[in-house]
């Protein structure tokens, strides 16, 4: 109802992150957990084409908890989670999940994945495939 229509390949896909699930602070790295949702509810991220960075760390801003530190935002290019594959298939697509107070959402979801290392290697794959952090502004 409110798509922004389909994520096209040349579409940046921002996702926050967020410690100590996301994040590693002492080592300053992504932990596999910061794409743990891809396995079960989809990957949560903004499209880039439909929000500027600024809204990108207000979202970020506004969904911390007093728990969890925000430290800013990856990004991946649509057409390289496309080109995952595993056992001779793809192995995640891109859905347009707009909201009426968020229509620059998509989620990445798992497609066909069932085995144990299947999952560690999407995981994997995404730490290694994503961006490295672009930090908040202090």
């Amino acid at each position: 109802m409110y798509s922004c229509g389909v994520v096209k390949d040349d579409e940046g896909l921002a996702r926050n992150i967020f410690s100590p699930h996301h994040y590693d602070i002492s080592t300053g790295s992504l932990t596999t957990l910061a794409f743990d949702d891809i396995l079960n509810k989809g990957l949560s991220v903004l499209r880039c084409n439909q929000v500027d960075t600024t809204k990108i760390i207000e979202i970020g801003n506004n969904k911390k908890k007093d728990i969890h530190g925000y430290h800013g935002y990856i990004t991946v290019q649509a057409k390289t989670i496309r080109e995952c594959i595993l056992d001779s298939k793809r192995a995640m697509a891109i859905y347009d999940t707009a909201m009426i107070d968020l229509l620059s959402h998509a989620d990445i979801c798992s497609i066909g994945v069932t085995s144990k290392s299947g999952k560690n290697l999407l995981r994997i794959f995404l730490r290694e495939t994503f961006s490295k952090l672009v930090p908040i502004p202090k």
